[in-house]
């Protein structure tokens, strides 16, 4: 399983695809194409494409090679930890 490093901001920083299929089936990511466009989405395998993403009207699959990618810690984890770091009890009590 990769383990990413993820920056204040919840993203990581840009990794440089090597072209072997999808790396983060499942996480958010945002991906940029070999022409420069950058989009977001959920990412998940497919046959031509990595990446669905929506428009707000349409989901659309990314057919050009993706040539980098960071991906976006869950909502849930980054609650946790706000939860974990604004507690009062002690963690032994939280046990």
């Amino acid at each position: 399983m990769t383990r990413w490093v993820f920056n204040e901001d919840g993203w990581t920083d840009w990794i440089d695809h090597d072209g072997k299929g999808c790396p983060c089936v499942g996480w958010w990511a945002e991906v940029e194409d070999n022409l420069g466009e950058i989009v977001q989405g959920l990412a998940g395998a497919g046959v031509n494409s990595w990446l669905w993403y929506f428009d707000g009207k349409t989901y659309h699959c990314f057919h050009d090679p993706i040539i980098r990618y960071r991906v976006r810690k869950p909502k849930g984890a980054e609650m946790l930890e706000q939860l974990v770091q604004h507690t009062d009890m002690p963690i032994k009590e939280m046990v």
